[in-house]
């Protein structure tokens, strides 16, 4: 079944975006701006109601919340200003600084300079979930997974903290760390249990991407596609092929799909089936 997805964006007075906005429907999980300010959500047979949308540091300047929409999906147009005091502003603008600093050490090879700068910019704020996440993508980048499981697992904390028991936040690092462990031999260089591992990761994953945005779309189709290649190194080929085949099936009831994990399924599925 095919979900019509609602869309907006959130962005300042001046329509700079603003990421990481908490938009919280009744009866729904929270979703998330993404870096872009852009962000979907699933309405209910056509209705929803926005109870809350939060970022800390900033107020929402319109639209007048409770939001009450029926048969429309967008786009809405969230406003938020700075409303932040000193300490924060003082996070904020550091937080910026060592992210910047982190990325030109990294043009200069600088490898090891990076990932202290991306920490010292994780412990500014331990409750800010994009820093904790960001910092584990970069240990993971680097091979350094026992850290970037540590950082996930700090993003995942701080987003049930947050958020609650479902977010968007949740589907995105359980997925990270199902990447994580499909490459971290974490069980010793002959053992492949590292793969049921992070296929119990994908799992999890696919079950708040499906919370969020119903059975059909690109990110449950990703997650299958993983499933299967997990599936795949354990020597399972019928428990890949059926993944595979879920992959597929999703995809083709989604609207816009992904071509390039598209193509990644059926070259997996070739290599199956060779």
């Amino acid at each position: 079944m095919t979900e019509i997805l609602g869309f907006g964006e959130t962005v300042t007075r001046d329509g700079q975006p603003v990421a990481d906005v908490a938009i919280m429907i009744k009866d729904r999980p929270t979703y998330i701006s993404n870096i872009d300010g852009k962000f979907e959500f699933a309405p209910i047979e056509g209705r929803f109601t926005i109870e809350k949308i939060e970022k800390p540091g900033y107020k929402i300047v319109s639209p007048q919340l409770p939001f009450v929409a029926q048969g429309e999906t967008g786009p809405i147009r969230v406003v938020m200003e700075y409303d932040e005091d000193d300490q924060q502003r003082d996070i904020r603008e550091k937080g910026r600084w060592l992210y910047e600093e982190a990325m030109r050490q990294e043009q200069q090879r600088l490898y090891g300079d990076a990932a202290d700068t991306l920490i010292i910019r994780a412990d500014l704020d331990p409750m800010n979930v994009r820093w904790q996440f960001e910092t584990g993508k970069y240990m993971h980048k680097y091979r350094d997974y026992k850290t970037a499981q540590a950082f996930y697992n700090r993003a995942i904390k701080a987003a049930e903290e947050l958020y609650g028991e479902k977010n968007q936040y949740l589907a995105r690092c359980y997925e990270l760390y199902g990447d994580n462990y499909f490459v971290w031999r974490v069980w010793g260089e002959d053992s492949v249990m590292n793969y049921a591992d992070a296929k119990n990761y994908y799992q999890r994953g696919g079950h708040f991407w499906y919370s969020l945005y119903g059975e059909a779309n690109n990110h449950v189709a990703r997650v299958y596609f993983k499933m299967a290649a997990c599936w795949f190194k354990l020597e399972n080929n019928t428990n890949a092929k059926a993944c595979l085949e879920k992959a597929i099936e999703t995809l083709q009831n989604t609207p816009n799909p992904d071509l390039k994990w598209q193509q990644r399924i059926y070259n997996l599925k070739q290599k199956i089936e060779a």
